[in-house]
C-alpha cells in the first residue's frame, strides 16, 4: 500500500484520482538519479544494488510511467505526472 504523492490518497499500484503509479522506495531513488545525470554503474554504487537490480528498476520505472526507454522519457514523463518537480 502506498500514498500519492499528488493527492495523498492510499492505494496498491496506481492512484483512482491522479491515475499515478505508485514507485517503490528503490524505484523513487533510481528515478532521482537518473534525473541527476547517472548510468546504472553510478547509481547501483550510490544505492547499494546490484547494477542487475538497477538494470530491473529502470524497466519497471518505464513500464509503470509508460515511457518510451529508460532513461530521459522516463524523467520527462516523471516530470509530467507529477512524481518528480522541477
Amino acid at each position: 500500500m502506498g500514498k500519492c504523492d499528488k493527492c495523498g490518497v492510499e492505494f496498491e499500484t496506481l492512484c483512482p484520482l491522479c491515475t499515478i503509479p505508485i514507485l517503490t522506495d528503490l524505484e523513487r531513488k533510481v528515478l532521482i538519479l537518473i534525473a541527476r545525470g547517472l548510468n546504472s554503474i553510478e547509481i547501483a554504487s550510490e544505492v547499494n544494488y546490484s547494477v542487475s537490480t538497477v538494470k530491473k528498476t529502470r524497466r519497471s520505472l518505464s513500464k509503470k510511467l509508460l515511457s518510451k526507454d529508460i532513461g530521459p522519457n522516463t524523467v520527462a514523463r516523471a516530470y509530467d505526472l507529477g512524481i518528480l518537480a522541477h
